[in-house]
């Protein structure tokens, strides 16, 4: 682009004020072709030169950035996958830990309405830890009855 116009108004400048600079390259072995064409010659063996040396930095630099970009995709889905296992595993206990909590709660219902007296089965279905001011002569009167149904089947 613009960098490539200006190193060549430079060599022209060079090449018009007649001094012979060598900038490597060819170094007069070109056989008596004239001093413009090995000039010529020279600018452009400099300039290829440079350009293929650039041209590999970029590939080599992009290389690299692909390697990178690789590696920390591979790690971020490692990592992901590393999430939804456990994720699974938690919500599978979870699951089996409703499901055995569920099955205690039914066996302790039917044990209860199996065997147990009226006022048990009341006392199973109705919260009697809760410290309700409306509901508390009928808690207390709940847990009376049960008692005594306890005590009746005990003797």
């Amino acid at each position: 682009g613009m960098g490539g116009q200006q190193q060549d108004n430079y060599d022209a400048k060079n090449m018009d004020d007649g001094v012979g600079v060598d900038i490597g390259g060819s170094g007069g072995s070109g056989g008596g072709g004239g001093d413009e064409e090995e000039k010529q010659e020279d600018k452009q063996t400099f300039l290829s030169v440079w350009q293929e040396q650039h041209r590999e930095q970029l590939a080599k630099k992009a290389k690299e950035e692909r390697e990178t970009q690789e590696k920390m995709i591979q790690t971020a889905k490692e990592e992901l996958e590393g999430f939804n296992e456990k994720r699974r595993a938690k919500v599978e206990s979870q699951r089996k830990d409703a499901q055995s909590r569920e099955s205690d709660l039914k066996d302790d219902y039917n044990a209860v309405f199996k065997n147990g007296t009226i006022w048990q089965q009341v006392a199973k279905l109705v919260d009697l830890t809760s410290n309700n001011k409306k509901t508390e002569r009928m808690r207390d009167l709940l847990i009376v009855l049960k008692n005594q149904d306890e005590q009746k089947s005990d003797q």
